[in-house]
């Protein structure tokens, strides 16, 4: 392009310019507006996806399982096609097996209760499992050699220490706090008992009896959460930002090699499954003089985490999956 001669005189005005002029000043709102849109788009999706983030700044970095979710469904882009294909996956909040469980256990409805006060994002999360239990436990169950005592092979694994979390983020703790106190009158109602303590400014409601992953539960930090019992939820609410999950390198690691468009996550620290193989070694399921099962003792031990995750696009669903290693602990 020839840049214009400053010292030049301007173009006398002409009914043709004035109608470029008209043209270009049309188009040019025309193009903001759509700038506009489509910038509002990308923040709608960045919201909607990137705000995952959220939840792993409030749990341990010695988390063994992530799994997170968008439950919203009904917002997402492509979203019409699989609701039709899978109207009971895809629609699962109006489902007769949903109004069921949340009346069954809870007393609530998705829509009166729910609905209300449900955010972008909801995460189950479980650590302080016994792997190395767990591991012979299950070894011993498919020994053809040494069947199992019990129909249950993990009756004797002693779960005491596990910690299970449910959490939900919110967008109007008013009617989050609502459905707490309602689905708790309920149960007392069912014969459930609970004491209450605080942490930190937040009351916790713990069940005298139930054993369940929903025993315990809290508004805390801005999300619904349920647990097993009542000291996990005060570890999240006393949570420090420098040993949070979300600081955690090998979770850092695995979630920078999936794809960022995800709807769905699930998280396995590269430890757990470290101690779960070598149980497997341990208690002699495993051969390690076959170099090729020598071979995966190596790579588990060199396992940083395994990754996967779920993504709607135009075409259906798209899977992906990641196991990030370790490369100078590898044999």
């Amino acid at each position: 392009m020839t840049a214009p001669d400053p010292f030049s005189l301007p173009p006398a005005p002409t009914v043709t310019r004035r109608s470029s002029n008209t043209l270009l000043i049309i188009g040019g709102i025309t193009v903001g507006m759509l700038l506009i849109v489509i910038g509002a788009s990308a923040l709608a999706f960045n919201l909607l996806f990137q705000r995952a983030s959220a939840i792993p700044e409030l749990l341990p970095a010695e988390t063994q399982l992530y799994a997170a979710i968008t439950p919203n469904l009904s917002d997402l882009p492509n979203i019409n096609r699989l609701q039709q294909a899978f109207p009971e996956t895809f629609d699962y909040q109006n489902t007769d097996e949903t109004a069921d469980f949340l009346q069954e256990r809870f007393g609530v409805t998705f829509a009166d209760d729910i609905a209300p006060w449900i955010g972008p994002e909801a995460a189950v999360a479980v650590y302080g499992l016994p792997i190395d239990q767990l591991g012979r436990a299950i070894s011993e169950s498919t020994n053809p050699f040494n069947p199992p005592a019990t129909l249950d092979p993990l009756e004797d694994v002693d779960l005491s220490n596990a910690n299970v979390l449910l959490i939900v983020a919110t967008r109007d703790q008013r009617a989050a706090q609502a459905f707490l106190d309602k689905q708790r009158t309920f149960r007392e109602g069912q014969g459930e008992r609970f004491t209450n303590s605080t942490t930190g400014g937040v009351t916790i409601y713990a069940s005298e009896s139930d054993e369940t992953p929903f025993a315990a539960f809290a508004l805390a930090r801005n999300m619904v959460v349920f647990a097993n019992n009542a000291a996990s939820i005060m570890k999240l609410i006393e949570q420090r930002s420098e040993s949070t999950l979300a600081r955690n390198a090998q979770f850092q690691a695995v979630l920078q090699s999936l794809p960022n468009d995800r709807i769905g996550t699930i998280y396995i620290a590269g430890e757990a499954l470290a101690r779960f193989v070598e149980s497997l070694f341990e208690s002699g399921s495993l051969d390690e003089s076959n170099p090729t099962i020598a071979d995966i003792r190596s790579a588990a031990q060199a396992m940083r985490g395994v990754g996967f995750t779920m993504a709607v696009i135009e075409s259906g669903l798209r899977f992906d999956a990641v196991t990030v290693f370790d490369q100078t602990r590898l044999s």
